[in-house]
């Protein structure tokens, strides 16, 4: 929203900024259902289109003491919606999290691996690729490990790692 206040009004934004934050606080999120107004004070907000002056009542109006005594009510049935609906958007995005993600091949013997080593960006740089090899794998224990010899010229003594199968 900011970034399209920006566009219209170049400078002047931060005069607009009280619209925008209306704006955001009355668009009901797609993970709860329900508005950051809604969820916090019990009811949408009051448009300022909506308030016009006259005569007669605006039907936003309430009054005082009968609005605090069915707030905590009221509030206890936003929120419980808001839990059940924060609940079943968790699942969809673990489901298509878990559709797209990639699955993790199994090691064998006689293939070959790349040891993740994290500690090498904050060594080496921020732009340093934090894996080292390639490396044989050797053997494969019941228990997890691995044991791996890098690739190259001459004796090099192997070493025995957890394995991560994903």
């Amino acid at each position: 929203m900011l970034s399209k206040t920006v566009a219209q009004h170049g400078g002047d934004w931060e005069s607009h900024l009280g619209s925008a934050l209306l704006c955001f606080n009355a668009t009901p999120r797609t993970s709860t259902n329900c508005s950051p107004s809604r969820a916090t004070y019990g009811h949408e907000p009051n448009w300022p289109s909506e308030t016009v002056l006259s005569t007669q009542p605006s039907p936003h109006t309430w009054v005082m003491e009968a609005w605090i005594d069915t707030l905590p009510h009221t509030l206890a049935e936003i929120w419980q919606g808001v839990t059940k609906n924060c609940q079943k958007a968790q699942k969809q995005q673990a489901y298509q999290y878990d559709k797209s993600r990639k699955k993790t091949l199994p090691f064998r013997t006689g293939g070959q691996v790349w040891l993740f080593h994290p500690e090498a960006k904050r060594e080496e740089g921020k732009l340093t690729l934090p894996y080292y090899g390639p490396y044989n794998v050797l053997s494969i224990s019941e228990q997890g490990r691995a044991k791996i010899r890098l690739v190259g010229p001459g004796e090099i003594k192997p070493i025995e790692v957890n394995v991560d199968t994903g």
